[in-house]
């Protein structure tokens, strides 16, 4: 994660590697998992710009508070591609929108800046425009691919009614309930903590083949499972992630270009 200021303005950008586009149904999820695993706790005051960089095979994502100075920056063009030239900051522009920024830290010539960005993005340029100030120019630019702030609260607000009702419901069959429940019988034997152990890896590997997951790894340690998952298709991942059939605290979710596989590694509970 770097950070920039731009006219007083800041934002931070992280730029993930990837194999492909992730599915759009699973594009928060992996938003929002890269930047716990980048050490961002304060990700959901943020706006978050994200867009996939074809050409690199990145996601960069952008966080930024109430704006950012690059997504209006173009009126009118009949060109796919158009790059903007601000001091060291250069921001490309596809389809007439915002699509990748980056930082090149010394001056440039616009033909070199063209041929850097023909290096880096195996693309041509026609059309290099270079600016002496950043002016909001087009703020009818919308933009599909920003999550807002307020949709951490509102979820966070949806999450708690739900746990609110449930806890309500609970009590209604509490308090209504007419039949005594038996008596567990104490003489009832105990599974051997290894032979919980051995029930408990069944159920992991059941697990990881219902969401067709290599599982490369399992250690046990302080009551919590660490495994170490992988496959090469990251809504795979995901999909395990968003099931909620256990409580997963992810450690890192990498893409390893030896394996050519996405690596997941997190923990859930006994269970």
């Amino acid at each position: 994660m770097e950070k920039f200021c731009i006219d007083k303005i800041e934002f931070f950008v992280l730029n993930i590697d990837v194999e492909e586009k992730i599915n759009s149904k699973n594009i928060k999820r992996f938003i929002f998992t890269s930047l716990e695993v980048a050490k961002v706790s304060d990700y959901k005051k943020y706006n978050i710009l994200y867009n996939y960089i074809e050409e690199l095979k990145i996601y960069q994502i952008i966080l930024y508070l109430d704006s950012l100075p690059c997504l209006n920056l173009l009126s009118n063009s009949n060109d796919k591609l158009v790059v903007f030239s601000y001091k060291s900051y250069i921001f490309v522009y596809k389809d007439s929108k915002f699509y990748y920024f980056f930082n090149i830290n010394y001056s440039l010539s616009l033909d070199e800046i063209r041929q850097l960005i023909s290096n880096k993005l195996k693309i041509n340029i026609k059309n290099i425009i270079k600016l002496n100030a950043i002016q909001n120019i087009n703020p009818k630019i919308e933009y599909k691919n920003i999550i807002k702030p307020y949709s951490f609260s509102y979820l966070r607000s949806f999450f708690l009614l739900s746990l609110f009702c449930l806890f309500t419901l609970l009590l209604f069959i509490y308090f209504n309930k007419n039949e005594k429940v038996k008596p567990v019988n104490k003489n009832i034997k105990h599974f051997a903590s290894y032979e919980y152990k051995v029930l408990d890896l069944i159920n992991i590997v059941k697990l990881t083949n219902t969401y067709d997951l290599l599982l490369d790894e399992v250690s046990f340690e302080n009551n919590k499972y660490t495994l170490f998952l992988s496959s090469k298709n990251i809504d795979k991942i995901h999909n395990f992630l968003d099931s909620k059939v256990y409580e997963v605290d992810v450690k890192s979710l990498t893409y390893n270009k030896q394996r050519q596989k996405n690596e997941l590694i997190c923990t859930i509970d006994k269970i």
